[in-house]
């Protein structure tokens, strides 16, 4: 997260919309990589416990994606 924070942080990438694009990629990018990071340092020691996302967790996150590409 902290560096497409400091790519927003120049006008250079904030005014042009391919700038935009790989900055809020990375965000995303890294926000997937925490979850995954997460996912398998709290979950990897309990073999009998499985995780899988619910169908309204899958709902919001592929809308909250459709949102951010109808743009």
């Amino acid at each position: 997260m902290a560096l497409p924070a400091l790519l927003l942080s120049f006008p250079e990438i904030r005014s042009t919309a391919q700038g935009l694009y790989w900055a809020s990629g990375l965000a995303a990018f890294g926000v997937v990589l925490n979850r995954f990071n997460v996912s398998l340092t709290s979950y990897g020691g309990y073999r009998e416990f499985s995780y899988f996302p619910s169908a309204v967790e899958i709902f919001v996150t592929v809308g909250l994606v459709a949102l951010a590409l109808q743009r």
